[in-house]
């Protein structure tokens, strides 16, 4: 594995609840219009005009919520990836590196911040710590061939 796909993948948990966010306001808004809509009653025929508004809303409200649901599910997939990458780093100091930033999604300032140490000093924590986990990888793969 490459220092860009280990990278990817430890991102991945941050793209999909950044995904979810969204989605929960999408369905938000939708729920916002269905509390708007109110049935309509009148003497046409069934079908005639907007009367399926509200019908359609709900639908959509649903199709919604089946798509966070597999958000969900793709978000939990990748925090369990996360944190079994994570956990092959071994120095203390490093995992609340890794953790701050792809478990809590902090940004490099915060974790600066939150540590005490330069932001240089976190880059360097960082990059030596995705290498003990490529180095781990490497060697895992090559046990199991």
């Amino acid at each position: 594995m490459t220092k860009d796909e280990l990278k990817r993948k430890l991102k991945s948990a941050y793209y999909w609840q950044r995904s979810l966010e969204e989605d929960y306001l999408e369905l938000q808004k939708l729920r916002d219009n269905a509390a708007r809509v109110t049935p309509q009653y009148s003497k046409a025929p069934a079908g005639c005009g907007d009367g399926h508004k509200l019908e359609r809303t709900i639908v959509s409200i649903a199709d919604y919520e089946a798509i966070i649901k597999e958000h969900m599910d793709n978000l939990y997939m990748a925090l369990k990836e996360v944190t079994r990458l994570i956990n092959l780093v071994d120095d203390p100091q490093a995992h609340l590196v890794l953790q701050m930033r792809y478990r809590n999604f902090k940004k490099w300032e915060q974790i600066a911040a939150e540590t005490n140490y330069s932001i240089t000093h976190i880059y360097r924590i960082h990059g030596m710590a995705l290498s003990e986990i490529i180095q781990f990888t490497k060697t895992t793969d090559t046990q199991e061939k």
